[in-house]
């Protein structure tokens, strides 16, 4: 209660409505990021899981050889793209850790073994690179 001039007012309903408010917002936004980072890390993960598995496959055929060079040209070019990923996931899951936001144990597992998933998708890379020299 707060008398302004000769008025008393009770603001007590209009602060507790806008902190849930507040709350409410807090936890969307947080689900939000979770969802964003939980995807980003598994589309990334699929990417990579996928595409080492196409890139260690002989060609049989010209057409798979046409294939693979297509897919090995596309890979070194986003080769950049791929490693600003790993900064931007751990950035989020940081966030995520410092507001205590629960994350699946699927997805931090994915996390876990995010780094060196990466490091041996870009390992492989470099070394299609160094062969192709």
């Amino acid at each position: 209660m707060t008398t302004i001039n000769f008025v008393l007012v009770d603001a007590n309903s209009i602060k507790m409505s806008i902190n849930r408010h507040c709350n409410e917002w807090q936890d969307k936004f947080t689900a939000l990021l979770r969802n964003m980072a939980t995807e980003k890390l598994r589309e990334s993960t699929k990417f990579m899981h996928e595409n080492a598995i196409a890139v260690t496959q002989a060609p049989e055929n010209l057409n798979s050889l046409s294939d693979s060079i297509e897919l090995y040209e596309r890979l070194v070019a986003t080769m950049t793209d791929t490693q600003k990923e790993l900064p931007a996931i751990r950035e989020q899951f940081a966030i995520l850790e410092k507001y205590e936001v629960p994350v699946e144990d699927e997805d931090a597992v994915f996390y876990r073994t995010y780094p060196p998933l990466n490091h041996k998708f870009e390992n492989m890379v470099h070394f299609l690179v160094i062969c192709t020299l």
